[in-house]
């Protein structure tokens, strides 16, 4: 009987972490960041590599590993940083997100 109870309380805790992270409506943004983590930028690809992909992110070039580079769902692009710093350097880049045909 504790044993389940546990589990609820586990369960209650993480799926309430999940909801708190990531608004329901950007949950396409995955592992990188929520819609309050992440600010609209102008994000524009240069070139696709095998392991890596250069971006321009308001005009600052940028070199990315392919995994922090993905297409945005909704048909705005975004950068994604570290929430206490604002400038978009390689190094405070966790992802972009770029759109396709707009």
């Amino acid at each position: 009987m504790r044993i389940r109870l546990l589990l609820l309380l586990l369960l209650s805790m993480i799926t309430t972490a999940s909801f708190a992270t990531h608004s329901t409506d950007y949950t396409w943004m995955g592992y990188c960041c929520g819609k309050r983590d992440c600010k609209q930028a102008v994000v524009s690809i240069v070139e696709f590599r095998k392991d890596s992909s250069v971006v321009l992110v308001n005009n600052i070039m940028l070199e990315l590993p392919v995994t922090s580079v993905r297409v945005s769902e909704d048909n705005h692009t975004y950068w994604c940083g570290f929430v206490d710093n604002d400038k978009v350097t390689k190094e405070n880049t966790r992802c972009v997100f770029y759109s396709i045909g707009s």
